[in-house]
């Protein structure tokens, strides 16, 4: 009987821990900023987004579930979506899984007042880069580039001339998974995964 009493107890301790620390959110309202804890149990449609004070973007660690849709919009900056619990420790990183629940659909419309035209003959090479990356546009100008980590964190970034063609020297940063964010002047935008050696 003394191990239900402990067992009741450490359940009671554990729930009034989460209901303090977690961070509950309208489901009426767009979620940006930073959450460390949050909960979200809607019935109708979430926007998670990012907002020009959002300077780091917006970051969630918690759980959201809904029996709308879940609509992730960068915005300004960036959507992260962490494991609840993720945490690094030097450089080992531990796992988790994350968990975006919805009875209805995960994604979202995209709404274009004009049509929009895509630019497919972007090339980025070498894939596995070393000390340089090509970017070359045959059919628009690029206009800026952006280089991120798989964490979100600007590394590198450029605003260019209009040109076709661009080197970008990258012995400096180190091993990894990178994504290339290229602002082409027709208005479009291309994101490509590198791969650094």
């Amino acid at each position: 009987m003394k191990n239900y009493k402990e067992l009741i107890l450490f359940t009671l301790s554990i729930l009034f821990n989460v209901k303090m620390f977690s961070q509950n959110v309208s489901c009426n309202k767009t979620v940006h900023g930073k959450f460390t804890h949050i909960h979200m149990n809607c019935t109708k449609d979430i926007l998670v987004t990012s907002l020009p004070k959002d300077s780091n973007g917006t970051i969630i660690r918690g759980v959201i579930t809904t029996t709308g849709t879940i609509i992730i919009k960068p915005g300004n900056t960036f959507v992260r979506i962490l494991a609840n619990g993720a945490k690094s420790k030097g450089s080992n990183i531990q796992t988790h899984t994350t968990k975006i629940g919805s009875n209805g659909n995960v994604g979202g419309k995209a709404s274009f007042k004009k049509k929009v035209k895509l630019v497919k003959n972007i090339n980025v090479y070498p894939n596995k880069i070393k000390d340089f990356l090509n970017i070359r546009a045959d059919a628009t100008k690029i206009i800026s580039y952006q280089l991120y980590d798989f964490l979100g964190k600007n590394i590198k970034k450029e605003n260019l001339k209009y040109t076709n063609k661009v080197t970008v020297p990258v012995s400096e940063i180190k091993k990894g998974i990178y994504l290339l964010k290229i602002q082409l002047a027709n208005g479009t935008q291309q994101i490509k995964k590198i791969i650094k050696n």
